[in-house]
């Protein structure tokens, strides 16, 4: 066990060394990629512990579930310290050698070509589309639009019993449907007030629910993305950008808000009550939205009981899990899919309780293991080495690749913003957690509206390699 200042400054010492390796004046640029994922993986597991234990007592929160965690974690805070620094350093190596691999390219592409206005009112419309559809799509779920509609209960038989159904997937559904066309509105039009009217709804449901509140910031850093992509060819103010960072940080502060009780509209509670249920709030709770420190503890803790997934949760989170259960009402659940079950005959959770005589549930689920606690469940030990490695491949790519595209096309700048966007799930998830849905509902319909725009206008410049944001 490490003091919790020499716990600030060993993570403090990773990320100055995978600064060393990406380069610092790539790190602290803002438009790329790494400034806001080791930013945010610093205030995940470095700043939330620190000040939960320094300014608070602990997680605390966490205490009736897991009784014993915060001497427990403060107890593994060097391995938990290590694994942090980890994981910079090889998200870092895989960055830098995307990096290093295109930058020429990128430096020896022209200046980009115009559109025509009827590629931008194509785009125009589409975007609006996009956003209706995820309106409507909330309609399907069980709990409607802002308490209106709404779906049947309905029930659904998996091998671990039975479950609620039209919940979780038509809520990701609308949720991304709406960012993915705010985004892509505000690259074409570069309107924040009309962008952000159409978006006040979801908004506004996102605090009435409050649950899945977590993607006003994926929301808030999408439309930062936006700003900085058009910024570097000044077509946006600095005044609008201020606006955007406002809106971001206020998107954060309802996060900090709401934990006290995150369906105070609900139950017709005032704003008054709200902030005095936060100024009596511990310092863990009242951070407990930037989760993630407390999951990889778990999984540090348990490793020695648990057989690693090997790959099967990313296998279900990329093949199984996009089939909506309208057309396979018996899926799986991930905790049903795992090696374990396919090859013997009884199930991982019933293996855990037999190994640990704990509640399945709790063993298996946990607290949110953060992205390093996923990387530990997947892999093992060896985990933070491929999960962060993959990772800074993937964010390199995606942004070397958009460097590398027509900046005045509207959808490769959403497709930037919302890889600004995914980031922001990055402290609490891992890649392999958030992709599908990103590429499902982000970058696929990106792409087939380009193709569309380029096939009607005629425009071969509209996907042809160009220029965009600076590296």
């Amino acid at each position: 066990m490490i003091s919790w200042t020499e716990y600030l400054l060993l993570c403090t010492a990773g990320v100055l060394a995978a600064g060393f390796i990406i380069g610092w004046k790539r790190v602290i640029n803002v438009r790329n990629y790494p400034f806001a994922f080791m930013l945010l993986m610093f205030v995940t597991y470095v700043i939330r512990p620190y000040a939960a234990y320094t300014f608070g007592k602990g997680l605390v929160q966490l205490e009736p579930y897991l009784p014993g965690i915060s001497y427990m974690a403060e107890r593994d805070n060097a391995i938990l310290a290590m694994l942090f620094c980890a994981a910079l350093i090889f998200f870092a190596l895989g960055y830098r050698l995307m990096y290093r691999r295109y930058s020429r390219l990128v430096e020896s592409i022209p200046h980009p070509q115009e559109l025509s206005d009827e590629a931008l009112n194509i785009f125009t419309r589409v975007s609006i589309f996009l956003i209706l559809a995820g309106y409507i799509s909330f309609f399907f779920a069980r709990r409607g639009f802002l308490g209106l509609g709404g779906g049947p209960v309905e029930y659904i038989q998996t091998n671990s019993g039975t479950i609620l159904g039209n919940t979780t997937g038509y809520i990701e559904l609308a949720n991304y449907l709406v960012i993915t066309g705010s985004l892509l509105y505000y690259a074409t039009t570069r309107k924040l007030h009309w962008t952000m009217t159409l978006a006040v709804p979801w908004i506004i449901n996102q605090v009435y629910f409050g649950w899945y509140r977590f993607m006003m910031i994926v929301f808030g850093l999408g439309l930062m993305g936006v700003w900085l992509a058009h910024r570097y060819d000044r077509r946006v103010t600095i005044k609008q950008g201020m606006l955007v960072f406002s809106l971001a940080m206020v998107s954060v502060g309802v996060l900090i808000f709401m934990r006290s009780n995150r369906e105070f509209l609900r139950q017709g509670e005032t704003i008054d009550v709200l902030v005095e249920g936060v100024q009596t709030a511990s310092v863990d709770n009242a951070l407990g939205d930037f989760s993630g420190f407390e999951g990889t503890w778990f999984m540090v803790s348990t490793i020695g009981y648990r057989t690693p997934m090997y790959g099967s949760s990313i296998v279900y989170n990329l093949l199984i899990k996009p089939i909506p259960r309208i057309l396979w009402r018996g899926k799986f659940l991930l905790r049903e899919f795992t090696w374990y079950d396919i090859f013997t005959d009884r199930s991982y959770e019933a293996y855990l309780y037999s190994t640990l005589g704990k509640s399945e549930d709790l063993w298996y689920q946990g607290p949110v293991r953060g992205s390093i606690g996923y990387a530990l469940e997947e892999w093992g030990w060896a985990g933070v080495a491929i999960n962060f490695i993959l990772t800074g491949i993937f964010l390199g790519w995606v942004q070397m690749r958009v460097l590398s595209a027509n900046r005045n096309n509207p959808v490769w700048i959403a497709t930037y913003a919302a890889t600004y966007g995914l980031i922001g799930m990055l402290g609490r998830n891992d890649l392999f957690g958030v992709l599908t849905n990103h590429i499902l509902l982000f970058y696929l319909p990106y792409a087939l509206i380009n193709g569309w725009v380029k096939y009607s206008t005629g425009l071969g410049a509209v996907g042809k390699s160009q220029s965009s944001v600076s590296a």
